[in-house]
Order: structure tokens, then sequence, then C-alpha cells
């Protein structure tokens, strides 16, 4: 199967964790590396196209790797709508959605900020706006996937 472009009604599910990046009801800036927003993409799960359990897996897999900090698994459902006409103040888009297919997940996707020449306060204010996005679609994997 090809990587097919993400669609603006996809809804995409980003998975961080308590306490490493989410704290007293907050995302820690730390959710979001500017390195990821400029060069290697922020991870979202496609969920018309990534099943529950693939998700699942993936909360255990990277729990493991660092239990401590990863307590509890901390969810946001974000619109690609919203994601892609997120603009600054001049009007330009923030974000890119590109599809990101890895094996056994053909719903992947990454987030980019549309312009990768930002510097570390241009890319700043792109991780702000993401995280903003995130902490108001927070939800939980049984509203995502009711049917599971």
């Amino acid at each position: 199967m090809e990587n097919m472009e993400v669609l603006d009604e996809e809804s995409l599910l980003r998975l961080t964790f308590a306490p490493e990046h989410f704290v007293d009801g907050e995302y820690q800036q730390s959710a979001i590396s500017l390195e990821d927003l400029k060069i290697r993409g922020v991870s979202v799960d496609r969920t018309g196209l990534t099943k529950k359990e693939v998700v699942l897996e993936r909360v255990a897999s990277q729990a493991a790797r660092r239990p401590d900090e990863r307590e509890m698994p901390v969810y946001s459902l974000l619109r690609c709508s919203a994601v892609r006409d997120a603009t600054n103040p001049a009007g330009d888009p923030f974000f890119d959605v590109e599809p990101a297919r890895v094996r056994g997940n053909d719903g992947h996707a990454l987030i980019f900020s549309k312009d990768r020449t930002l510097g570390k306060g241009g890319m700043r204010k792109v991780r702000d706006e993401l995280l903003s996005q995130m902490t108001a679609t927070l939800t939980t994997l049984e509203l995502v996937y009711p049917d599971s």
C-alpha cells in the first residue's frame, strides 16, 4: 500500500505520556521537539487507518523504555483541517501533515513546520500552536475507538 494523502477531514491521534510530557493537566514544552517539527516530524496516527491495538502496542513498548517517566498515556485527537488551517499573524500556514506509513501501521503520519527555515524563536511559536491544539483536544482512547 502506498502512502495516501492525509485528508483534511481525518482525525490525528497524538500520544504522549505523563509525567514525562504532561504535568498537572498541562503539556510541557518538551512534548514537542523543535527538531521534530523541523526535521523528523511529529508522530501522529490517522484514526481511520490505525487500529486501537496498534496504539496500545506502542503505548506498552514506549512506556517500557522509561517506566518512571511514562506512567500514563495522554492522548489528543487533532483534526487535520485545524492543524493545516492554523496560521501565523501574517496569514502563513504553520503546518504540513504528511503520510508516513511504517511497518505495521499504514495510518502513521507526521506533522512538520510548514517553514522549516525558521530559527528557534520561530519554531517555538509553531510548537506553541501545536501544543495549544493538543491541549484543546485532550481525549481518551475509549472515546477515539468506542466500538473496540
